[in-house]
């Protein structure tokens, strides 16, 4: 019997692993045709279903001392409620969720409730939710997608192959808790890993380059011990990394004097951002997700974050208060931009390299106030002679083709010279036309 347990385990292992890599290979997404969409899931969203199904059912068979076989054929106790001849015959995921153990729903539905703490998207709160959504009122959602090639009139549930991928390799680690140095790993803990073990790989080649080009062993470098105290300054790996990656999209790159950092850590630094989590995460929307939440050029929030005390994935907020105006202020630089927001970014960068301390406010276009300019950027620098210099961006939602870049105060310093006539010319450069001063009605002072 035991040989028999271990082998299905073994098989729901790794049928969950090889269409988890099958996915991450060939699924693309977001197609124009919603019926390509379908069909492009279909594979992984249909044996997602069947996979959890299977695992649901052994889980809830070893439970009652059961095979898969036993309790499928187990007919309903005489004088019970219920509809069902037999309670286990259908594919019903919302039903099933309900027949398990305490425990294993409670571990099933906090690891859905991490996942979904970093994948907003998903609508569904709670882990019943989403299978009862999934399921369909009448239970039948998995036949409706297995269908769904040949019969594009039947509505189909909403789904996930991300969620479900995810729910399934939960279940499937929950029948494997027997085994020595069993612990589940979830969301967090795979995002962690995977970073980790890039930035070990890191590390240990720095130093391999070290002893190999060096007269002696003095260029041996605690990478580790370094690391360890700069990621416990900055929250954890997850939070340290993000704040990187928050830096780097501003073309902001690690480095000795700004991190506060040995140069050869620095360096180390610089290299896990260029390698990332070197695939060793196998959900590859985690990552992506994480990454573009850390960069915050555009949402509900500049960053993301993991809150130990609350074990979940939350926005960091904007530091810049909501600053609105009717127009674009007097004198302000326009510059041209594409849809991505280049030259943008590109300006920016000239804010944080002088040593500008910045503060950002940048939603998502249909998110900004409509029909009003937003200040997206503040950047103040206290340290100029006779006064304050502040470096202002201004958005609005209706122009998309560009935006604009207000400099006040300081205007007879060194600094103030320079960066407005930095501007000048970049914004020269970007209209084609010479620097481009938005005109305006108002006298100086009014």
């Amino acid at each position: 019997m035991l040989g028999r347990r271990v082998e299905i385990v073994q098989r729901l292992k790794i049928a969950q692993e090889r269409t988890r890599e099958a996915y991450e290979r060939t699924f693309k997404g977001h197609d124009l045709h919603p019926g390509t969409d379908i069909a492009g899931a279909w594979p992984f969203i249909t044996a997602a279903y069947s996979g959890i199904e299977q695992t649901f059912k052994f889980l809830i068979a070893e439970a009652e001392g059961k095979t898969v076989e036993e309790l499928v054929a187990t007919p309903r106790p005489k004088g019970a409620k219920g509809e069902a001849r037999f309670p286990y015959r259908h594919h019903n995921l919302a039903t099933l969720f309900r027949f398990l153990g305490d425990s294993l729903r409670e571990a099933l539905a906090e690891e859905y409730r991490r996942f979904r703490t970093l994948h907003q998207y998903i609508e569904p709160a709670t882990l019943a939710a989403f299978l009862d959504s999934v399921s369909a009122e009448d239970g039948r959602g998995y036949e409706r997608w297995r269908y769904s090639l040949t019969a594009p009139e039947a509505k189909i549930p909403t789904n996930s192959a991300d969620a479900l991928l995810s729910i399934w390799d939960v279940a499937v680690q929950l029948c494997d808790t027997d085994r020595e140095g069993w612990r589940l790993r979830g969301v967090y803990e795979q995002l962690s890993e995977g970073f980790g073990w890039s930035l070990e790989e890191i590390m240990g080649k720095l130093n391999e380059e070290r002893m190999n080009s060096a007269d002696s062993a003095d260029a041996y470098h605690d990478f580790r011990g370094e690391a360890r105290d700069w990621m416990r300054a900055h929250g954890g790996l997850l939070n340290a990394y993000a704040k990187l990656v928050h830096r780097a999209h501003r073309r902001r790159m690690p480095g000795a004097d700004e991190d506060g950092v040995s140069a050869p850590l620095a360096e180390c630094l610089r290299r896990w951002l260029a390698a990332g989590e070197r695939r060793a995460v196998q959900a590859r929307a985690d990552v992506d997700v994480f990454v573009d939440r850390a960069a915050g050029y555009r949402g509900p929030a500049q960053g993301v974050r993991w809150n130990r005390d609350t074990a979940g994935f939350e926005d960091v907020p904007w530091g810049l208060c909501e600053t609105l105006a009717d127009e674009p202020p007097p004198g302000a630089y326009r510059f041209e931009d594409d849809r991505r927001g280049t030259e943008r970014v590109y300006q920016q960068r000239l804010v944080y390299r002088r040593g500008f301390r910045v503060v950002e406010n940048h939603p998502a276009r249909e998110a900004m106030p409509a029909g009003k300019w937003l200040c997206t950027l503040c950047g103040q620098k206290a340290d100029v002679p006779n006064g304050e210099l502040t470096v202002r961006f201004w958005e609005n939602p209706d122009d998309e083709d560009g935006f604009y870049v207000e400099v006040d105060g300081c205007e007879d310093t060194k600094e103030g010279r320079f960066v407005r006539e930095v501007l000048r010319v970049e914004s020269e450069n970007t209209r084609g036309e010479g620097a481009y001063i938005v005109e305006s009605d108002l006298e100086p002072g009014g």
